[in-house]
């Protein structure tokens, strides 16, 4: 009757709808998440590695190899986080 619906709160339905559209990935079920800080971190890491990584790569002075690595790297690894951690927003 009208006393079952009146005992359910409102946001019971959206919160299941949003457990049930949450992906099911190494990241949600470890709890792993990007603060905004961090994420822009990573930006900028990614963008001023990749950028070297570029730079190095054209010029090919004496030692590039090592440098691609040390720059490439980063950049790499920055772009994976950025990629496939989730944001948390607070």
């Amino acid at each position: 009757g009208e006393g079952s619906h009146t005992s359910v709160r409102p946001d019971t339905f959206a919160c299941r709808a949003r457990d049930r559209a949450r992906p099911e990935g190494l990241a949600m079920s470890s709890g792993l998440v990007l603060t905004p800080l961090a994420g822009v971190l990573l930006l900028l890491v990614m963008i001023f590695s990749g950028r070297a990584f570029r730079e190095n790569w054209k010029a090919q002075a004496e030692g590039w190899v090592l440098r691609a690595w040390l720059y490439g790297v980063p950049a790499a690894l920055a772009f994976l986080a950025l990629a496939f951690i989730p944001l948390h927003f607070r």
